[in-house]
C-alpha cells in the first residue's frame, strides 16, 4: 500500500489541473494559466500513458516536493519522483493498471507565474476496486509558459476507525530537525498556532488563517472554506468525544520557499500529543501563507495523518 500513497499524491496535481476551475467567478481567473493547465495535463497524460518515470519527473520544478500523508518525510527533488514512479509502475505495484479521477474544486493565480488549487481525487484499481479517496492542495509555477509542479500536498480522508497512534518503539522522526528559519512574521505565526492549540483556542486559531483560506484536511471530507467555516472545524475538533480534545500540537519544518513579495510556501511534520504527553497522531503538511500587515497567516492548509496499519 506504500506505492499507492506515493503514487496518488505525485498524480494528483497533475491530473486535477485538467479540470482547474477558471471560470469567470475565480477569483485568480487568467487566461494564460488555461493555456499551461492545459498544455501541462497534456504532456502529464501523455507521460503516464508511457508509464515512463522520468517523462514524469520532468512535469514537477527541479527542487519540486511531495508531501503525502502515508509517508513519514517529504519526497524531495526529480530524482525522488524519479525513484517513486519507477516503483509504482512495477509490475507488484497495486497502481499497475489502475486510473484516476480528478476534480478540481479551485485554481487561483499568486502572480509572477505562480498559482495554486485543490481538489478531490479517487483512486480506482484495474479490477474496478475504489482504493483511496482524498484531497489534494498544492503549488505550481509558470516557466516559460508551461507549468510545473513545485509544491503538493496529497492526502486520503480519515475514518473513524483509522489508527492515528503511532505502534510503541516507532521511530520515524527521530533524528528529524526543523530547518533553520530567520524569518521573524513566519516564526511567530507557527508559535501563535502552537500556543492557540496547546489552549484548544477554536477563535485564536481561526484568526492565524486569512479571510479566503481553506482548510485541505485530512479529517475532513470536503474543503473547508473561510473563517466561519474554519472556525466550525476547530470548535469540532477540540468538542466532546473528540480524540482531539485536550491535546498539543508539535510542528517541524522542513522546506521554506518565499513565493514573490507576499506568499510563503512552507511543508513539514506534525505530531499531536494527549495531555500526559503520548503521541496519538502524526503527519505532514504542505502549506500556503500570505503576508498581511507585517504578520503571516495561512492561505492554504493541506495536511493529513498518518494511517498505521493494525
Amino acid at each position: 500500500m506504500r506505492l499507492l500513497f506515493i503514487l496518488v499524491g505525485v498524480c494528483l496535481l497533475a491530473a486535477g489541473w485538467i479540470l482547474s476551475d477558471t471560470g469567470t467567478d475565480n477569483p485568480g481567473y487568467d487566461s494564460s494559466l488555461l493555456s499551461a493547465t492545459e498544455a501541462h495535463a497534456d504532456s502529464f497524460v501523455g507521460a503516464w500513458g508511457k508509464q515512463d518515470a522520468q517523462l514524469l519527473a520532468e512535469e514537477y520544478e527541479d527542487d519540486a516536493v511531495s508531501i503525502l500523508n502515508n509517508l513519514a518525510l517529504p519526497v524531495q527533488g526529480k530524482n525522488g519522483l524519479v525513484e517513486h514512479f519507477v516503483a509504482a509502475f512495477s509490475d507488484a505495484s497495486p497502481m499497475k493498471g489502475s486510473t484516476l479521477e480528478v476534480e478540481t474544486l479551485k485554481s487561483t493565480d499568486l502572480g509572477g507565474g505562480w498559482s495554486y488549487g485543490d481538489g478531490t481525487f479517487r483512486l480506482i484499481s484495474a479490477d474496478a476496486e475504489v482504493l483511496e479517496d482524498g484531497k489534494w492542495g498544492n503549488i505550481a509555477k509558470s516557466t516559460a509558459g508551461r507549468l510545473k509542479l513545485v509544491q503538493e500536498s496529497a492526502h486520503v480522508v480519515i475514518k473513524e476507525t483509522d489508527v492515528l497512534a503511532p505502534p510503541e518503539g516507532d521511530k520515524a522522526l527521530d533524528g528529524v530537525a526543523a530547518i533553520t528559519i530567520t524569518d521573524t512574521e513566519f516564526l511567530a505565526h507557527m508559535d501563535r498556532f502552537k500556543k492557540a492549540w496547546a489552549s484548544n483556542d477554536a477563535e485564536a486559531l481561526t484568526d492565524e488563517f486569512t479571510e479566503d483560506a481553506d482548510r485541505i484536511i485530512g479529517s475532513s471530507p470536503d474543503a473547508i472554506r473561510g473563517r466561519s467555516a474554519i472556525l466550525q472545524s476547530f470548535k469540532e475538533t477540540f468538542g466532546e468525544g473528540s480524540r482531539f480534545a485536550g491535546t498539543s500540537i508539535d510542528t517541524t519544518p522542513l522546506g521554506f520557499r518565499e513565493i514573490g513579495e507576499n506568499h510563503i510556501a512552507a511543508h513539514g511534520t506534525w505530531m499531536i500529543k494527549s495531555s500526559d504527553g503520548a503521541v496519538i497522531a502524526r503527519g505532514q503538511w504542505g502549506n500556503l501563507f500570505r503576508r498581511e500587515n507585517g504578520t503571516v497567516k495561512m492561505l492554504m492548509e493541506s495536511a493529513g495523518a498518518f494511517v498505521f496499519k493494525e
